[in-house]
């Protein structure tokens, strides 16, 4: 129906209303305000009803996006052979050493080796304060009066592959 055909069409919906309610008993302002009602709700529907694919869309991207992720995770714990357990060691005006403590057949038996490593340090150095970030562990040992705390050991604890050497590549 077009603004011509419809006498109504022109009234605001504030206007139609206090017209509907001034005239009781004429229904064609009760049908323009239900017609403009229904529009409106098939605008609303269409506008959820796209709100709903795109969220089912997101919904569907994080599933697959969570799935690789568990795979890729599932995937490092067993494939491609041997983890190494390597540590990093730093003294005070010594040389710092990279060497592997072991190798392990998954990444979780490597990483509870590194947590022993850790616990072990602290039993060999009963009298040192010890300080543990992440994978790396400070030894520290009292100056002499008046002097500073001083670091005298740092160790990095590191999980790789067996494919990655953290000393870098072998010459030839």
């Amino acid at each position: 129906m077009s603004a011509e055909d419809d006498p109504l069409a022109s009234l605001s919906d504030e206007r139609l209303v206090d017209e509907h309610s001034q005239h009781r008993l004429d229904s064609h302002y009760l049908t323009e305000m239900l017609r403009r009602h229904k529009q409106s709700s098939e605008r609303l529907g269409d506008t959820l009803r796209s709100l709903n694919r795109w969220l089912l869309l997101f919904t569907v991207a994080i599933f697959v996006l969570t799935g690789a992720l568990v795979w890729m995770t599932l995937r490092d714990e067993r494939v491609g052979g041997a983890w190494v357990l390597w540590v990093r060691t730093q003294g005070v005006h010594q040389e710092t050493t990279t060497n592997v403590l072991s190798a392990f057949d998954t990444k979780g038996n490597c990483r509870n080796a590194e947590r022993e490593a850790i616990a072990a340090l602290r039993a060999k150095y009963p009298g040192a304060r010890v300080e543990v970030a992440d994978e790396t562990v400070w030894l520290f040992r009292e100056g002499k009066q008046g002097d500073p705390v001083e670091t005298f050991f740092t160790f990095d604890y590191y999980c790789l592959p067996d494919t990655v050497d953290p000393r870098g590549p072998k010459g030839k």
